[in-house]
């Protein structure tokens, strides 16, 4: 008995954290720089995603969101032509 409670305390936290990763995944998912496609003008970017929060220069736009406690960033990077040629988007549960 004692090694079946010590495996549910080890093994349902376990899962409990990849349930919820996979969730929080989801709702990354729906965000609107998940729909950024390659080739894309900065005004397509614009109406999908709004404004970005940052432009550390005009070629790198970056947008934050925040899921409950954590924080995600979205790079877009743009070509001399204005079109998207990187994304770069980062979850901030992506070690789970």
């Amino acid at each position: 008995m004692r090694y079946r409670l010590r495996t549910l305390v080890f093994v349902v936290p376990l899962v409990v954290a990849i349930v919820f990763s996979l969730i929080v995944r989801e709702i990354l998912h729906d965000h609107a720089v998940r729909n950024l496609e390659y080739a894309m003008t900065r005004e397509q970017v614009l109406e999908l995603c709004g404004p970005p929060q940052e432009r550390p220069n005009g070629d790198e736009w970056t947008w934050t969101y925040d899921i409950w406690w954590a924080q995600g960033w979205a790079n877009v990077y743009f070509d001399d032509q204005d079109q998207v040629h990187g994304i770069d988007i980062e979850s901030p549960f992506d070690g789970l």
